[in-house]
């Protein structure tokens, strides 16, 4: 599946709004290889977060198997 990657910047903007009102935000970071573990964001690991959204536009293969299954 294709995925978009958001702009750093505006994760992080939105991450530091979180913070500064107090709350604990837990973001997805990238481990080794393709692995992906969450964590608790903090001044020195904020700048490591990713975040991947899948494409709207792209359609999902398990969607067209499942269609092609159900014929």
């Amino acid at each position: 599946m294709k995925a978009r990657v958001l702009a750093g910047a505006d994760v992080l903007k939105i991450v530091d709004l979180l913070r500064r009102e107090g709350r604990e935000v837990i973001a997805p970071f990238c481990g080794r290889g393709r692995d992906t573990y969450f964590d608790i964001v903090t001044d020195a690991n904020r700048a490591d977060i990713q975040i991947h959204l899948p494409n709207p536009y792209y359609r999902r293969s398990d969607l067209c198997f499942r269609t092609l299954n159900a014929c």
